[in-house]
C-alpha cells in the first residue's frame, strides 16, 4: 500500500454532540432543494426553531445554526492511499507517494 499524502484541508461544521452537518446537506436548505426537510427536522430535533414557510433557507439557517450552537473547525485533511489490486506486475497506481506521516502535524491528539 502507498502513502500518497493528504487531502486539501477544508473547514467543517461542528453540531453538538461532534456530528458533522456537511456542506451538501447546508446547500440543500439554502437553496431549497429536495432533501432538505430532513436537515431541517435534525437541527428543530437540536433546538432551532421551525422554518416558516416560504422563508428564505439562507437566513434561516444562519439564525438555526447559532440557536444550536454549531462551530466551525478546521480539518487539516485526510490521509490518502492506494492499495494494489491483482497481482503485482511493478505498475504503480499513481505517479507520487510519500513514507508514512511517523508523527501528523496539526491532527486529532491520540
Amino acid at each position: 500500500m502507498d502513502y500518497l499524502g493528504k487531502t486539501h484541508p477544508r473547514r467543517l461544521t461542528m453540531l453538538p454532540a461532534g456530528s458533522v452537518l456537511h456542506d451538501r446537506a447546508m446547500s440543500k436548505v439554502r437553496n431549497g432543494e429536495r432533501g432538505r426537510g430532513g436537515v431541517e427536522r435534525r437541527l428543530v430535533a437540536l433546538g432551532a426553531r421551525p422554518r416558516d414557510e416560504g422563508e428564505p433557507g439562507q437566513g434561516w439557517l444562519e439564525e438555526a445554526l447559532q440557536a444550536v450552537g454549531a462551530r466551525v473547525v478546521s480539518h487539516g485533511g485526510n490521509h490518502k492511499y492506494a492499495a494494489y489490486i491483482g497481482p503485482r506486475t511493478g505498475r504503480r497506481l499513481t505517479a507520487t507517494s510519500y513514507p508514512y506521516p511517523k508523527a501528523d502535524q496539526g491532527g486529532a491528539a491520540a
